[in-house]
């Protein structure tokens, strides 16, 4: 469902995508305010919180202001000879 751009500031909406994952790539976010996410039927989203969403859904809210990606920090073993 898609809501009007002044609604859409107040709910946190961007774009019409669906926030839960739909098969390929995903993207994990921290939430950085609070925001009712239109996607997932206006659940109140809180500073901090994780999600993984899709890719677009992810890049919707980074861009919007409402979230940041969380960098996976994947560990390399480092073999000495």
């Amino acid at each position: 469902m898609c809501f009007p751009k002044s609604l859409n500031a107040v709910i946190g909406g961007i774009g019409c995508s669906a926030t839960l994952p739909k098969g390929g790539d995903n993207l994990k976010i921290k939430v950085k305010k609070d925001f009712y996410d239109r996607e997932a039927d206006l659940a109140l989203r809180r500073k901090g919180e994780a999600l993984t969403v899709s890719a677009e859904r992810g890049r919707e809210l980074i861009d919007g202001g409402f979230a940041e990606e969380i960098k996976s920090e994947k560990k390399t073993e480092k073999t000495e000879k």
